[in-house]
């Protein structure tokens, strides 16, 4: 199944083709495949997670980017681009403990952002992440504030917690599309229901800006870090060579679950988006990638404007290792694949802890979905008190000339089924939302550069710069960050990280 997010009302877009910056949308229009394979982190074992899976075919456990190279083909259209480009699968998670694989409308976009001065293409064995697996919390404003930010908004850590975003899609007449990485947390199934007629679009930005030093996995935050407007802006000091911005851009037909109560979690167990995350190996033909960036200049994206590519569409798949075959991913399922264990909060450390052994994963519809956990009906996680059980939350609102879906409250406190509430969100009594109040009113004055942002969004087959004049709003919110947890969390990820580092050949 395919579908299109054409949003039809493009008065209210304030498009500026004229200056944006060039760059090109990979299409990839097949999955090469879908495996408990990350040869990045976990090279020569089996991963505790599924990942979905784009690019050259001589994709397996023990992969390096050179050996990419040696693809026969590349489920995505440019044909010397053997690069391989994975994220978490998504599943919907019933109320009888059962979960179904939710169909990629479109399996993946990859943006190649031409922003900077001085791009050059990736080194030889070029390979990077974006995103933390074990992340479920957001210390930060639920709406973005005014770009470029400064003090902990500007730090990276900020930065890399904000280059995921998760949009809904609608193309009914009169809704402005939403910004990309404009809203950082996976919905709620209720909000989806009501809004994201056409699905779900999960987006990921990679970091572009290099500090010229060799580094691996351990040390990637190191040498490797975002510009100060995640995928635009400036590069910090120190870090002054840049390649070009990716962004990746997968669209799940979460549509096809509308009025089935349940909840969608991904495939390593988040149920937040918090720790969504993603998978890059560089395998671009000898010299194709740095003739692409001097020559493919175009500002509309279009793959074939650039007369460097080869473009093919074909299907493409990476032979699966024999440990894995016997798995399967037909729902419904008694689990998510490797009995990976949803973690709704903190930071997600037993996630490493799922089977990573090959694994025949019986679909809940051999034994009967109630067979899958005895004795449980919702698969409501346990909590101490009422406190700990979700009240559905409100998203970021929206700006002002975006409509409101009606009666947003009355829908969210009718949802019957109760899951642990994302962190970093609010609850009030009476399963309400948080309470948005105006800004008290102030003397008009001139804008400032200030209250100006740079934001893109996909309209169809079109991407278009968009230039927004924010205004401040209040947001009431609830729960106040604990002391020290940040110190934990990077503590706890430095000991994940180093768990799944198996002899990484550091990049030549």
């Amino acid at each position: 199944m395919r579908f299109t997010s054409t949003i039809v009302d493009l008065a209210v877009v304030l498009a500026l083709a004229a200056s944006a910056d060039a760059f090109w949308r990979l299409e990839c229009h097949y999955r090469s495949g879908l495996a408990r394979m990350d040869p990045l982190v976990d090279p020569g074992r089996i991963s505790p997670h599924l990942h979905t899976i784009a690019g050259g075919n001589n994709f397996n456990l023990n992969v390096k980017p050179k050996d990419l190279l040696d693809s026969q083909c590349s489920s995505c259209s440019v044909a010397q681009d053997k690069s391989a480009y994975w994220t978490p699968a998504l599943f919907f998670e019933g109320t009888d403990g059962s979960f179904e694989l939710v169909e990629q409308a479109m399996p993946l976009l990859v943006y190649y952002f031409l922003v900077g001065e001085n791009l050059e293409p990736f080194p030889d064995d070029f390979q990077m992440l974006a995103g933390d697996t074990a992340q479920r919390e957001f210390p930060y404003p639920l709406v973005d504030p005014v770009k470029p930010w400064s003090g902990e908004m500007g730090e990276q850590k900020s930065l890399a917690a904000h280059a995921a975003g998760f949009n809904c899609l609608n193309d009914s007449p009169g809704l402005t599309p939403e910004p990309t990485l404009s809203r950082h947390n996976l919905p709620n199934k209720t909000f989806m229901d009501t809004n994201c007629k056409n699905g779900l679009r999960v987006e990921l930005s990679f970091p572009s800006c290099w500090d010229g030093q060799k580094f691996d996995l351990t040390s990637q935050s190191d040498h490797l870090v975002y510009p100060d407007q995640i995928f635009t802006g400036n590069c910090p000091k120190g870090y002054d060579r840049r390649f070009p911005s990716l962004l990746y851009e997968t669209k799940w037909a979460t549509n096809d679950f509308k009025d089935k109560e349940g909840r969608f979690v991904f495939s390593n167990g988040d149920p937040t988006g918090f720790g969504y995350h993603g998978d890059f190996m560089a395998a671009w033909d000898d010299g194709v990638l740095k003739q692409a960036i001097s020559q493919c200049t175009s500002e509309s994206g279009i793959m074939s404007d650039c007369k460097v590519f080869d473009i093919k569409q074909q299907t493409c798949e990476f032979e699966v290792p024999e440990e894995l075959k016997g798995e399967s991913f037909d729902g419904p399922l008694k689990s998510l694949p490797g009995n990976a264990p949803i973690v709704s909060s903190g930071y997600a450390e037993e996630e490493a802890e799922g089977d990573t052994a090959g694994y025949e994963n019986d679909s809940a519809s051999d034994t009967g979905a109630g067979d899958a956990k005895e004795e449980e009906s919702p698969p409501v996680k346990e909590a101490e008190s009422d406190s700990d059980k979700e009240t559905p939350v409100s998203p970021p609102p929206a700006d002002e000339d975006s409509p409101e879906p009606a009666d947003l409250g009355a829908n969210f406190a009718e949802e019957k089924v109760a899951y642990p509430a994302p962190p970093g969100t609010s609850t009030v009594a009476g399963n309400s939302p948080p309470i948005i109040t105006d800004k008290p009113s102030e003397p008009s004055s001139v804008a400032s550069d200030s209250d100006f942002r740079t934001v893109w969004t996909t309209i169809g087959q079109e991407v278009h710069k968009i230039l927004v004049v924010d205004e401040t709003v209040t947001t009431t919110v609830g729960v106040a960050p604990v002391p020290g947890e940040h110190a934990r969390h990077k503590r706890a990820h430095e000991r994940h990280v180093r768990r799944h580092i198996h002899d990484h050949d550091r990049m030549q």
